[in-house]
């Protein structure tokens, strides 16, 4: 599952799932399986994150992928409703 919005046009958004079908050390290609774009083959890349907190007296930053594991409970959790449930 996404972490962030990557890109919004393409419905890569925080929470849309992938099933990956490819990892590599830079980027990992997936299949979105919910959103509006169920099907499209995409990659996401690592992203440089640095930390917002201004008590941090020195700057670093590292690299990780927006992605998390998603279980089944997880997506049932975010269905409305019963027409939206499908497994």
């Amino acid at each position: 599952m996404l972490l962030r919005n990557i890109d919004t046009r393409y419905g890569l958004c925080n929470g849309t799932r992938l099933v990956i079908t490819r990892m590599g050390r830079y980027v990992i290609e997936g299949k979105v399986i919910s959103g509006s774009n169920v099907g499209d083959q995409i990659f996401v890349f690592r992203l440089s994150i640095s930390p917002s907190d201004v008590k941090i007296p020195f700057k670093f930053q590292r690299r990780q992928f927006p992605l998390t594991v998603s279980f089944l409970y997880v997506d049932v959790s975010r269905v409305t409703s019963r027409e939206g449930l499908k497994i």
